[in-house]
């Protein structure tokens, strides 16, 4: 019979990273199926886990415990084709005594029910009927987030989870103590963990989603200030924003007041799945502006190593005027093809030419594919934010003899980078290209 594991805890506890950070590991060389199923109607957490490069099935938009349980077991025997280990990420509301029942019924010997305990909850939401029934229910508690609380509660939390009687792994930083691959193995050569259940009917409670889709770009501290101000009914905000700050877009993890950012190759629109015990499309409304683009040359961080100082550039790594700099370009440009790369509706000529509809990483990908198939070695990056010049440089910067040009900062990492910071020097550059 194929094995399964399983994954519960609530909103935010940490069953993403826990699976990326501890449980991938252990499972290296084998193969793996995952089933991810998500509250909202698109999985954060599904697209977390394609950036690991592994296939993931998922279940959007409802629980695999009761409205998607048909869908849940039609996945189940699709998945048993493939003769492979099954772990399963739940929902953070999902009961798990229905879960157990359709593995079971599918066929599926389940080896694990870890449960993930976010330590920094608060106290009304860690004492409720409905954690402490995720708790019962949990074959192995993983306790996480323990680096954000303090010792005393720390002490104060592990008094209640040791009366449990049940075993557990604290987690600090996202990985887990090193003892848990030595309890998998003792307990895989025990055999089948008997599984244990609390009854639930009218312990959990109802439970809102709405997503919404920002558009735009967003400052994050306007963003972080916003979900302050959620009442703490709503427990949990994730997805994936466009935000000044980078010109890669940026995952944002919210759950019960902390919050996390991390940079994600996603290429799809944006979006913000919300959860919460209240409607949620009330506070909609107050959701921030986006930013204006002209404003995004100087809020947007370079990738790369970058230099604020001004009156000199840099040429092969080292710093030179600005004279030399401009001379240099003007005959590397005189004698040798080469591509600009600009943003839409530059006055330059249409020739060598390739101009950025916009700045979504859509468009970085599609306009670095078009680059990789022109002739040209050369690339002159102007009129764009320096920290878009600096993803193309990080992607292309070995095959291809990079010019930057910008206006805030100045890229090292670049074969020639100069600052264009006053309408003399604008004007100037722009009579190079007359010539050129």
């Amino acid at each position: 019979m194929p094995r399964a594991y399983l994954v519960c805890g609530f909103l935010g506890s940490g069953k993403t990273t826990f699976i990326i950070k501890n449980l991938l590991p252990l499972f290296a060389g084998e193969p793996l199926s995952i089933l991810v199923n998500d509250y909202g109607e698109i999985s954060f957490d599904k697209i977390r886990l394609y950036q690991e490069n592994l296939e993931v099935f998922g279940i959007e938009g409802s629980c695999i415990c009761c409205s998607a349980g048909e869908t849940f077991l039609k996945a189940l025997y699709a998945l048993k084709e493939k003769n492979s280990t099954l772990l399963i990420e739940t929902s953070g509301v999902s009961e798990v005594f229905p879960i157990w029942e359709a593995l079971e019924t599918s066929g599926y010997t389940i080896e694990m029910t870890f449960t993930c305990l976010s330590l920094d909850l608060p106290e009304k939401l860690f004492n409720s009927p409905f954690i402490e029934s995720q708790l019962e229910s949990a074959q192995c508690l993983i306790l996480t987030k323990a680096d954000l609380v303090s010792d005393f509660l720390l002490e104060k939390r592990l008094k209640k989870i040791k009366a449990l009687r049940k075993p557990f792994f604290i987690v600090y930083n996202g990985k887990a103590e090193e003892s848990l691959k030595d309890f998998l193995k003792l307990k895989g050569s025990e055999g089948k963990l008997k599984n244990s259940f609390i009854h639930t009917q009218g312990i959990k409670p109802r439970f809102y989603t709405q997503t919404l889709r920002p558009q735009g770009f967003y400052l994050r501290e306007e963003i972080e200030n916003y979900l302050r101000s959620l009442p703490p009914e709503i427990y949990r905000v994730k997805g994936i924003l466009r935000c000044a700050q980078s010109p890669i877009p940026l995952a944002l993890n919210y759950s019960c007041g902390y919050i996390s950012w991390e940079r994600i190759e996603y290429p799809g629109e944006p979006f913000l799945t919300f959860i919460g015990e209240m409607p949620i499309e009330p506070y909609f409304k107050n959701f921030p502006l986006s930013v204006q683009r002209e404003y995004l040359e100087e809020l947007m961080l370079p990738l790369s190593a970058f230099d604020r100082r001004k009156n000199f550039a840099y040429l092969e790594g080292k710093f030179v005027s600005e004279r030399k700099a401009v001379k240099e370009t003007f005959k590397l440009l005189k004698k040798t093809p080469y591509l600009i790369v600009t943003q839409k509706n530059s006055s330059f000529p249409d020739r060598r030419v390739i101009s950025l509809k916009d700045l979504t990483y859509s468009t970085l990908l599609d306009t670095e594919k078009e680059i990789l198939k022109r002739p040209e070695k050369v690339l002159l990056f102007m009129n764009l934010p320096s920290a878009i010049t600096s993803y193309f440089l990080q992607k292309l910067y070995k095959d291809y003899m990079i010019i930057h040009i910008g206006e805030s900062y100045l890229l090292p990492q670049a074969y020639l980078s100069i600052r264009l910071d006053t309408p003399e020097k604008k004007k100037a550059w722009q009579n190079l290209f007359n010539f050129t």
